[in-house]
């Protein structure tokens, strides 16, 4: 909240606004406490599919003053795996002007067994496979952390 008052009042007049996830994930029993400030919902998948959505639950910061930034939470169970992605990742183009979609990369996902580095691997070269040469106008940035198993002390 603090931040978004500063933003939106110090740049409001330069439509600077900017999209973010924050999120704190207890690796002891799985719980991710979390604000999404307009940022591509993040997915939470195991080896049967995406089962959670973590969509926005505040507006992008900077855009209005004196918003109430919630926090929410949610429990990774044990191998799940949590994928944050921009937009460039779902928004990437081919010469047809197709999108790749959340649909596309539902399908890389359901792929069970991989490391968090292989999955993100095989979500690069699918995208590029896809776009088959096309500039992207947007980055394509991912973070992926997958919970293996609980521990105890």
């Amino acid at each position: 909240t603090l931040t978004n008052n500063y933003v939106s009042h110090t740049h409001g007049q330069a439509s600077m606004f900017a999209s973010l996830f924050f999120g704190l994930l207890d690796p002891i029993d799985g719980t991710l406490l979390y604000i999404n400030a307009g940022h591509e919902p993040l997915l939470i998948f195991n080896e049967k599919g995406v089962h959670t959505r973590l969509e926005p639950n505040a507006p992008v910061v900077g855009i209005f003053p004196n918003v109430d930034y919630s926090v929410k939470s949610v429990v990774l169970d044990i191998d799940d795996t949590l994928l944050a992605f921009t937009d460039g990742v779902t928004e990437a183009m081919n010469s047809k002007r197709e999108r790749f979609s959340d649909m596309r990369l539902g399908i890389v996902l359901e792929e069970p067994g991989r490391s968090c580095q292989k999955i993100l691997e095989d979500i690069v070269a699918t995208v590029e496979r896809f776009a088959d040469g096309e500039k992207q106008v947007d980055d394509i940035t991912m973070f992926a952390v997958k919970r293996l198993a609980k521990l105890t002390f």
